[in-house]
């Protein structure tokens, strides 16, 4: 397995998907699903660097977003 990581990839990616997160929820759900499958699938590629929080985080901010959705509805 190769441990080098295009941190230029990652970079882009990881803005991406904020950009996808943020789009999703103020308009289309679906990109939101979209960025969270990509945050999964991905993981394992930025794994030890910077962008592995960044992953993290934009993970369990999913999360709790939907839980505190659902709580708010019921």
């Amino acid at each position: 397995m190769n441990n080098y990581v295009d941190t230029n990839n990652s970079k882009s990616l990881t803005l991406i998907l904020y950009v996808l997160y943020i789009i999703g929820i103020f308009s289309a759900g679906i990109l939101v699903l979209i960025a969270l499958i990509i945050n999964y699938v991905k993981l394992d590629s930025v794994r030890g660097t910077i962008y592995e929080s960044h992953f993290r985080w934009q993970i369990r901010t999913f999360w709790w977003y939907l839980i505190w959705t659902v709580v708010a509805f019921v």
